[in-house]
């Protein structure tokens, strides 16, 4: 009695692991973009959140003028101003030593502007990350 497998039955079973890998990818891409999606997401938040706690103790004046008398608002850049007063820290540093947030949709560095804005008829202020402020 012969032990061991044949040609055949080697050559079977990396055809079967194949096709349950060519199967399966296709899923894994699609959860992958889901958990990059959730977690970009959930930092949006957590950078808007901490920009709203530090702008109600420090930049109120600044966003509601005297002068306001509609919603007011104001932007912040994303480096010189949160991550530069604190408000939120940066992952990690670049080859200069400059902060970096990380976008994990497209694994590079997150770049955009938070934009506060004060509302006259609630009293309330509500951040919001935009690339660009108008």
């Amino acid at each position: 009695m012969k032990k061991g497998f044949t040609l055949v039955e080697t050559i079977t079973a990396i055809i079967i692991i194949s096709m349950i890998i060519i199967i399966a990818m296709p899923a894994y891409n699609g959860i992958d973009n889901t958990i990059k999606e959730t977690t970009y997401n959930n930092k949006i938040k957590s950078i808007e959140a901490a920009t709203i706690k530090y702008a109600n103790e420090y930049w109120l004046d600044e966003i509601k003028p005297e002068e306001c008398s509609s919603n007011c608002f104001k932007c912040y850049d994303l480096y010189d101003d949160i991550v530069a007063n604190g408000v939120y820290l940066a992952e990690t540093n670049n080859e200069d030593g400059n902060p970096i947030i990380n976008n994990p949709k497209i694994n590079r560095k997150l770049v955009g502007k938070i934009k506060l804005t004060f509302s006259i008829e609630d009293a309330s202020l509500n951040a919001e990350f935009v690339t660009d402020c108008e």
